[in-house]
Protein backbone atom coordinates (compact mmCIF):
# COMPACT_ATOMS: atom_id res chain seq x y z
CA UNK A 1 0.00 0.00 0.00
CA UNK A 2 1.46 3.64 -0.65
CA UNK A 3 1.96 5.79 2.17
CA UNK A 4 0.96 9.33 2.72
CA UNK A 5 -1.94 10.84 0.58
CA UNK A 6 -4.03 9.09 -2.04
CA UNK A 7 -2.82 10.35 -5.38
CA UNK A 8 -4.75 7.85 -7.43
CA UNK A 9 -7.49 8.88 -9.53
CA UNK A 10 -10.85 7.17 -8.44
CA UNK A 11 -9.35 5.27 -5.26
CA UNK A 12 -10.34 5.69 -1.88
CA UNK A 13 -8.22 4.89 1.27
CA UNK A 14 -10.41 2.39 2.43
CA UNK A 15 -9.52 0.76 -1.82
CA UNK A 16 -5.86 0.90 -0.87
CA UNK A 17 -6.25 -1.15 2.22
CA UNK A 18 -8.10 -3.48 0.91
CA UNK A 19 -4.53 -3.95 -0.92
CA UNK A 20 -3.05 -4.86 2.32
CA UNK A 21 -1.95 -8.16 2.84
CA UNK A 22 -2.81 -10.09 -0.77
CA UNK A 23 -1.21 -13.11 -1.65
CA UNK A 24 -2.62 -13.66 -5.16
CA UNK A 25 -3.56 -12.61 -8.40
CA UNK A 26 -7.22 -13.47 -8.38
CA UNK A 27 -7.61 -12.05 -4.44
CA UNK A 28 -6.68 -8.58 -6.76
CA UNK A 29 -8.96 -9.19 -9.08
CA UNK A 30 -11.57 -9.11 -6.17
CA UNK A 31 -10.20 -5.86 -5.43
CA UNK A 32 -10.41 -4.20 -8.96
CA UNK A 33 -14.05 -5.09 -9.81
CA UNK A 34 -15.56 -3.34 -6.98
CA UNK A 35 -13.91 -0.35 -7.92
CA UNK A 36 -14.82 -0.81 -11.51
CA UNK A 37 -18.26 -0.96 -10.58
CA UNK A 38 -18.12 1.78 -8.47
CA UNK A 39 -16.51 4.12 -10.64
CA UNK A 40 -18.55 3.33 -13.44
CA UNK A 41 -22.06 3.83 -11.56
CA UNK A 42 -21.02 6.76 -9.97
CA UNK A 43 -19.35 8.31 -12.64
CA UNK A 44 -22.33 7.42 -15.19
CA UNK A 45 -19.72 6.87 -17.85
CA UNK A 46 -17.24 4.60 -19.77
CA UNK A 47 -14.52 3.27 -18.04
CA UNK A 48 -11.24 3.77 -19.70
CA UNK A 49 -7.70 2.52 -18.15
CA UNK A 50 -3.95 3.28 -19.83
CA UNK A 51 -1.59 0.36 -21.21
CA UNK A 52 1.31 0.61 -21.50
CA UNK A 53 5.55 -0.17 -20.76
CA UNK A 54 6.63 -0.91 -17.13
CA UNK A 55 9.18 -3.13 -16.90
CA UNK A 56 9.60 -4.51 -20.92
CA UNK A 57 10.06 -1.77 -23.47
CA UNK A 58 8.82 2.32 -23.04
CA UNK A 59 11.77 4.47 -21.44
CA UNK A 60 14.40 3.82 -19.37
CA UNK A 61 13.10 2.02 -16.07
CA UNK A 62 9.99 1.20 -14.70
CA UNK A 63 9.72 4.32 -12.60
CA UNK A 64 9.70 6.58 -15.68
CA UNK A 65 7.14 4.15 -17.58
CA UNK A 66 5.29 5.09 -14.37
CA UNK A 67 6.20 8.61 -14.63
CA UNK A 68 4.22 8.54 -17.59
CA UNK A 69 1.42 6.46 -16.67
CA UNK A 70 0.26 9.13 -14.11
CA UNK A 71 0.31 11.71 -16.84
CA UNK A 72 -1.61 10.03 -19.08
CA UNK A 73 -3.88 8.94 -16.52
CA UNK A 74 -3.98 13.19 -15.60
CA UNK A 75 -4.33 14.16 -19.27
CA UNK A 76 -7.58 11.26 -19.72
CA UNK A 77 -9.13 12.52 -16.25
CA UNK A 78 -8.52 16.20 -16.75
CA UNK A 79 -9.98 15.49 -20.51
CA UNK A 80 -12.93 14.62 -17.92
CA UNK A 81 -12.30 10.47 -18.89
CA UNK A 82 -13.62 7.94 -15.98
CA UNK A 83 -9.96 6.78 -15.30
CA UNK A 84 -9.26 2.94 -14.21
CA UNK A 85 -6.12 3.69 -12.23
CA UNK A 86 -3.71 0.17 -11.91
CA UNK A 87 -0.35 1.73 -10.01
CA UNK A 88 -1.70 0.91 -6.77
CA UNK A 89 -1.79 -2.93 -7.88
CA UNK A 90 1.84 -2.57 -9.09
CA UNK A 91 3.76 -2.94 -5.70
CA UNK A 92 1.60 -5.83 -4.88
CA UNK A 93 1.51 -7.90 -7.96
CA UNK A 94 5.63 -7.76 -7.65
CA UNK A 95 5.61 -9.00 -4.22
CA UNK A 96 3.14 -12.09 -5.44
CA UNK A 97 6.00 -12.76 -8.52
CA UNK A 98 8.52 -13.23 -5.62
CA UNK A 99 6.20 -15.69 -3.49
CA UNK A 100 5.49 -17.44 -6.49
CA UNK A 101 9.03 -17.16 -7.67
CA UNK A 102 8.26 -16.77 -11.32
CA UNK A 103 11.17 -16.69 -13.72
CA UNK A 104 10.76 -14.45 -16.95
CA UNK A 105 7.49 -12.58 -17.66
CA UNK A 106 4.66 -13.36 -15.17
CA UNK A 107 2.45 -14.87 -17.95
CA UNK A 108 -0.13 -15.95 -15.12
CA UNK A 109 -0.40 -12.14 -14.47
CA UNK A 110 -2.48 -11.42 -17.33
CA UNK A 111 -4.36 -14.13 -17.59
CA UNK A 112 -5.41 -14.50 -13.68
CA UNK A 113 -5.57 -10.71 -13.05
CA UNK A 114 -6.25 -8.44 -16.26
CA UNK A 115 -7.86 -11.02 -18.44
CA UNK A 116 -10.49 -11.14 -15.57
CA UNK A 117 -10.68 -7.49 -15.37
CA UNK A 118 -11.20 -7.12 -19.16
CA UNK A 119 -13.73 -9.63 -19.16
CA UNK A 120 -16.06 -7.73 -16.50
CA UNK A 121 -16.95 -5.25 -19.12
CA UNK A 122 -16.47 -2.46 -17.21
CA UNK A 123 -13.29 -1.31 -19.11
CA UNK A 124 -14.72 0.13 -22.45
CA UNK A 125 -11.35 2.11 -24.12
CA UNK A 126 -7.78 1.01 -23.24
CA UNK A 127 -5.48 4.09 -24.35
CA UNK A 128 -1.62 2.89 -24.99
CA UNK A 129 1.17 4.39 -24.06
CA UNK A 130 3.73 4.62 -26.72
CA UNK A 131 7.14 2.18 -26.62
CA UNK A 132 5.15 -1.35 -26.30
CA UNK A 133 5.54 -2.21 -29.99
CA UNK A 134 7.86 -4.93 -30.72
CA UNK A 135 10.69 -3.03 -33.09
CA UNK A 136 13.77 -4.56 -34.50
CA UNK A 137 15.74 -2.47 -31.42
CA UNK A 138 13.38 -3.08 -28.67
CA UNK A 139 11.33 -6.45 -27.50
CA UNK A 140 8.54 -3.52 -26.86
CA UNK A 141 5.84 -4.58 -24.05
CA UNK A 142 5.06 -8.25 -23.19
CA UNK A 143 2.22 -7.05 -21.10
CA UNK A 144 1.13 -4.54 -23.47
CA UNK A 145 0.95 -6.26 -26.33
CA UNK A 146 -0.54 -9.24 -24.68
CA UNK A 147 -3.02 -6.79 -23.54
CA UNK A 148 -3.88 -5.15 -27.08
CA UNK A 149 -4.70 -8.47 -28.25
CA UNK A 150 -7.10 -9.37 -25.73
CA UNK A 151 -8.69 -6.32 -25.95
CA UNK A 152 -9.64 -6.76 -29.74
CA UNK A 153 -10.59 -10.64 -28.91
CA UNK A 154 -13.36 -9.02 -26.57
CA UNK A 155 -14.30 -5.74 -28.13
CA UNK A 156 -12.46 -3.15 -26.01
CA UNK A 157 -11.60 -0.10 -27.97
CA UNK A 158 -8.21 0.44 -28.89
CA UNK A 159 -6.52 4.16 -28.73
CA UNK A 160 -3.12 4.36 -29.56
CA UNK A 161 -1.58 7.95 -27.92
CA UNK A 162 0.52 9.92 -30.54
CA UNK A 163 4.52 10.17 -29.46
CA UNK A 164 4.07 13.72 -29.25
CA UNK A 165 1.62 13.68 -26.58
CA UNK A 166 3.46 11.91 -23.87
CA UNK A 167 6.72 14.26 -25.06
CA UNK A 168 4.28 17.09 -24.79
CA UNK A 169 3.19 16.02 -21.10
CA UNK A 170 6.85 15.08 -19.78
CA UNK A 171 7.45 18.53 -20.99
CA UNK A 172 4.83 20.22 -18.94
CA UNK A 173 5.89 18.10 -15.98
CA UNK A 174 9.62 19.06 -15.86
Amino acid sequence: MTKGANIYQNWTDGDLKKLDGISNYGDLVKVAIPILSRISRDRAEEVVQVCGPIYTGGRSSPEENLKVFGLVIGHLASEGKTVFDQRPFEGVMQEIKKVRKTVGYPYDLLEEFYGPVFASGYVRTLYFIPGWRRTDASEGSIGTQWEFHRAGRLGIRRVELATELIEELLLKAA
